[in-house]
């Protein structure tokens, strides 16, 4: 009889030179290999990706590879939903490296969480391409998937903290009574949409919580080309354009959407140019991006932006 309790997705998309040190990564892990299973969910690759599983599973044969020829995250994550058998499903990207007692911890956490706790999400820590940007503040790394520091001790979140889907780890029943993640939502090639989690609102609108373990660690690549202005101006666009798809997915749904009713907008030329400014002060370039989010709320609210 199987005594995995645990599977580890990890979703994957022309990085195999990345998804090998990933996969390294996991075979690593301190917990004994019986209690957990690691499938590898190759969203579209055009490179060496199948290749890369096909040596990792010489080495960990119990590795297991699909190919989900549907490009899409949300479709990625729902294909290791559908495949998994195990009590939790935990999730990382292929350009992070999990500490070696990654599972160890997440199997320790969820011991120890009632029932009610759908979910457990760990801390992220950058490893640059390039080096880090004096302008670029902690507070920007969020968007880039790096350095939540919601804590330092383990904890409940708060309603306004998250999760990441680069660390974390779901009981399967729960994403499985939501049905996935809404794969009209979400990100597809280098688009900026990020909706995988809306389902997360919903659980904790339905009375589960989530759990924040700092303990809980993966080392995750921040590329030379989002260490700049001009990448994150667009990431906050795109998590404005996000909140208004999410929105308007819930009227589809037939639920309550909850509606931005005012805007920061630009208030003058000057804001205006702040967009578009790539010289901007620490300041300023927290001014920017607040605009950028509200711009790409109002136009994704409009219907202006559409979908990819």
């Amino acid at each position: 009889m199987s005594r995995e309790i645990l599977t580890v997705a990890v979703c994957t998309h022309n990085r195999g030179a990345a998804l090998r040190r990933c996969l390294e990564a996991i075979a690593a892990q301190t917990r004994d290999p019986a209690l957990f299973k690691v499938i590898v969910i190759d969203n579209a690759s055009t490179d060496d990706t199948a290749a890369v599983v096909a040596a990792a599973q010489r080495a960990s044969p119990a590795l297991a590879y699909v190919h989900e020829p549907n490009l899409g995250l949300a479709k990625a994550r729902n294909r290791a939903l559908a495949l998994c058998q195990t009590q939790l499903l935990a999730f990382t990207d292929d350009d992070a490296l999990p500490h070696a007692d990654w599972v160890e911890t997440i199997l320790r956490s969820f011991q120890d969480l009632p029932d009610h706790f759908a979910a457990v999400g760990g801390e992220i820590e950058p490893i640059w391409e390039t080096e880090r940007p004096p302008w670029l503040e902690d507070e920007m790394l969020r968007p880039m998937s790096a350095r939540l520091g919601w804590d330092i001790v383990p904890r409940e979140l708060l309603a306004h903290e998250w999760i990441c889907e680069v660390n974390c780890a779901y009981r399967t029943s729960v994403l499985e009574k939501y049905h996935g993640f809404p794969e009209s939502l979400g990100r597809s090639a280098d688009w900026l949409v990020s909706s995988e989690n809306y389902i997360n609102t919903h659980m904790y609108q339905d009375g589960y919580r989530f759990y924040f373990n700092p303990s809980m660690r993966v080392a995750h690549v921040i590329p030379a080309s989002k260490a700049t202005r001009t990448w994150l101006k667009r990431r906050y666009f795109w998590q404005g354009v996000s909140e208004a798809l999410c929105a308007a997915f819930d009227v589809s749904a037939g639920r309550s959407p909850s509606y931005k009713t005012e805007f920061d907008l630009p208030g003058s030329a000057r804001e205006w140019r702040l967009l578009g400014d790539h010289n901007a002060t620490a300041v300023e370039l927290r001014r920017s991006l607040e605009l950028s989010h509200s711009v790409g709320y109002l136009l994704g609210l409009k219907d202006i932006i559409h979908g990819r």
